[in-house]
């Protein structure tokens, strides 16, 4: 089978050396890559519209190593032409085309790639309607690529709320995530200790809840807890950093690498996602750094994201308020960690790349 992918990832190693670069959706995207090679020969598109902090050439020849082709916008028009030439040479060569996101680049691809009998396959990560965007623009785009899903022979979901955006005649499949379960192998079951560590990590923003987490935080009054930070992202650098100098309980790690991010969660006696689910935005898409939490085997404390009904077993939940968060803290901390270790670990054995693979094809 020949798979096209088109997306807008760089190789690993530059998630640390390009801000602009999204931690989450760049590691989603290699994933996603190198597990499509199991199923057959993958080439891939790469679309780079952010700054790059970095040489250029440093860039491509990373890019030439693993096998990717990007086409780096630095004048967009040019930049989206040369893509989308490539893009229709490419598919005279594929059986599938799988997108990350619906973007610019590759519009209208479902309905070339129809002419050509190859099927494709949307990956929708995050999508705003028209209605919730303020700015004209954005509502624009965000009306035309509504319409453009529905060209796609099968949408892959990240979340049930994004299915009223598709149409029934298209194949559709609830994904919330995948698992690399290679990342937590080492890690063994958490003993109690005298400090308490309660973990975040993933982009720092009111719309996940940072701001509703120091406040809950703040009002706990056992000296042994900590609150550990660490993520991208620059929107609540500075109210954390207000936080960190009120109360030296809390921790701002900033973006660490992958070694250190194993090391905060190995540390974690409580994993948290305060994700604010008043923000419509959160409606449609899924905290895929749940399951994650799930891999470790470390006790979890969630806001209730859309299909939270399911994960029941595996999660303490709690309403997106600072109040309810506070209280349901100590519950998830209290909790059977030999049983939550045990019970998640085998339930992440179903969440693998390798289980779910077939589904994106």
């Amino acid at each position: 089978m020949n798979i096209l992918f088109c997306g807008s990832c760089l190789p690993r190693t530059f998630e640390a050396k390009i801000q602009d670069l999204s931690v989450a959706g760049n590691q989603y995207q290699n994933n996603l890559i190198k597990n499509l090679k199991s199923k057959g020969n993958v080439h891939v598109l790469s679309y780079i519209g952010i700054s790059l902090d970095i040489p250029e050439k440093a860039v491509l020849d990373a890019c030439q190593t693993e096998g990717y082709k990007p086409v780096i916008a630095h004048n967009k028009g040019k930049a989206i032409i040369e893509y989308r030439k490539q893009l229709r040479k490419e598919i005279n060569w594929a059986d599938v085309v799988i997108t990350y996101n619906d973007m610019y680049p590759w519009i209208n691809v479902g309905r070339i790639a129809r002419k050509k009998d190859v099927k494709t396959v949307l990956v929708l990560a995050d999508y705003t309607p028209p209605i919730e965007e303020k700015n004209i623009i954005k509502k624009l785009y965000s009306f035309i690529m509504g319409k453009d899903f529905k060209q796609y022979s099968k949408v892959i979901l990240l979340s049930e709320g994004s299915r009223k955006y598709t149409s029934k005649k298209q194949e559709i499949e609830i994904i919330n995530g995948c698992i690399d379960i290679n990342k937590f192998k080492n890690l063994k079951k958490r003993e109690r200790q005298a400090d308490i560590n309660i973990v975040y990590t993933g982009v720092l923003s009111c719309a996940t809840g940072i701001d509703l987490l120091l406040n809950a935080f703040s009002q706990i009054e056992e000296k042994n807890y900590r609150l550990i930070i660490c993520g991208q992202g620059h929107e609540e650098d500075l109210l954390i950093q207000e936080a960190c100098n009120r109360d030296s309980r809390i921790i701002f790690k900033g973006l660490v690498s992958n070694e250190e991010y194993i090391e905060i969660i190995n540390s974690a006696d409580l994993l948290i996602n305060p994700r604010n689910m008043n923000y419509n935005q959160n409606l449609n898409n899924f905290p895929s750094k749940v399951l994650e939490y799930i891999s470790s085997g470390r006790p979890i404390l969630s806001t209730k994201f859309v299909g939270w009904e399911n994960y029941c077993d595996y999660i303490t939940f709690c309403d997106s308020t600072s109040k309810d968060i506070k209280s349901k803290i100590e519950k998830a901390i209290n909790c059977n960690l030999k049983e939550v270790f045990e019970k998640n670990r085998m339930f992440s054995e179903k969440l693998t790349w390798k289980n779910q693979i077939d589904k994106f094809i």
